[in-house]
């Protein structure tokens, strides 16, 4: 694979970081704004389960700079590239002009049949593509950190005040041991995603929560009752932001979320960190997003793109897949699996 090519604008330096060069992907990162799902630390943890290569791809040019990790999926013989599992996507400063065809252009070269890419709905990027290549996914919740806490405590009103008191009234208490936290993640984990129904991108290896779990950026919180450890809640953060990423119930245990999520509030926000992420719901308007929507100070839409660099081999893969070759759905359509709980992005 070629990891540099020439740029219709020769003042646009465009390039791919491979994973194995951690030291050159973190100083790209280094004075960006960026989630931990763009660090190396995060993505060499998921390249453990998805054994894909994972790259970092740069631009730059006079006024500007972006990145996003991205993996490479194979199809056959082929590969197109997609966004990792997480909050990661596209970050950056200034402004790079025509960038989407610049981007593209870059892609094709490498070879790749197309791009699924997941747009980090922190940092809005949504600005570098036509309107015409942006796919609305759903709605993202976040509370801003920046305010008080007697603040925040009223902007989560009434309702969930009553209901974290009747929370504590089960006799349920919050549980930060980390060592604990790791031990029972690990063991209600598997259980949990099978019960939900979670698609195969949730299926994560051992050895990517034996890496993610060693890292000081990622921590959990958790809640027990009786002397059982029945929820944890993985947060992975940076300055920038905290990501509510995954968790782990006792089948049918669901009213742990409220305390934890208060819980993260205080301890993100003693740690200076600008903003929490909840992520969204499985779809617009339904229980998860209602609940979400009940404690954020902040919503926004989240976007995807899917282009198609090289129209004549996606057909052919389609339709060796027996999918149709559109963008409508799940993109691309000859790698489809079929997912019903999307909440932890």
């Amino acid at each position: 694979m070629l990891l540099w090519t020439a740029s219709d604008d020769p003042a646009v330096k465009q390039q791919l970081i491979p994973l194995e060069d951690a030291v050159e992907w973190e100083a790209a990162l280094h004075d960006l704004p960026h989630s931990f799902a763009q660090t190396s630390r995060y993505c060499s943890a998921i390249a453990q389960t998805t054994g894909q290569g994972t790259f970092l791809y740069t631009a730059e040019g006079p006024a500007g700079r972006v990145v996003c990790p991205v993996a490479e999926r194979r199809y056959q013989n082929d590969f197109d590239i997609v966004s990792l599992f997480g909050n990661g996507g596209f970050t950056g400063i200034g402004t790079i002009p025509d960038f989407a065809s610049e981007w593209s252009s870059f892609m094709r070269d490498q070879g790749y049949v197309c791009a699924y890419i997941a747009l980090n709905q922190v940092f809005d990027w949504t600005c570098l593509f036509p309107v015409e290549q942006l796919h609305r996914q759903g709605t993202m919740f976040s509370i801003d950190l920046s305010s008080g806490l007697d603040d925040l405590n009223d902007k989560i009103g009434r309702n969930n005040r009553r209901l974290l008191k009747r929370w504590a009234e089960t006799g349920a208490m919050l549980l930060f041991d980390q060592n604990r936290l790791k031990t029972a993640f690990v063991q209600l984990y598997p259980n949990f995603i099978d019960d939900v129904g979670a698609g195969d991108v949730y299926d994560l290896k051992n050895e990517t929560f034996s890496t993610l779990f060693g890292l000081e950026d990622v921590y959990l919180i958790g809640a027990e009752r009786g002397g059982t450890i029945e929820a944890v809640r993985c947060f992975i953060s940076t300055p920038n932001v905290a990501d509510a990423f995954l968790e782990a119930n006792v089948p049918g245990i669901q009213d742990h979320s409220r305390a934890i999520y208060w819980a993260a509030i205080k301890h993100f926000k003693q740690r200076n960190v600008a903003l929490l992420n909840m992520g969204g719901g499985i779809e617009d308007g339904d229980s998860l997003t209602f609940f979400k929507s009940g404690f954020a100070t902040e919503r926004r839409p989240f976007f995807s793109i899917k282009q198609i660099f090289d129209g004549e081999r996606f057909e052919a893969l389609c339709r060796t897949a027996g999918m149709a070759p559109d963008t409508t759905g799940y993109f691309p359509p000859y790698h489809q699996t079929v997912s019903k709980y999307v909440e932890a992005l």
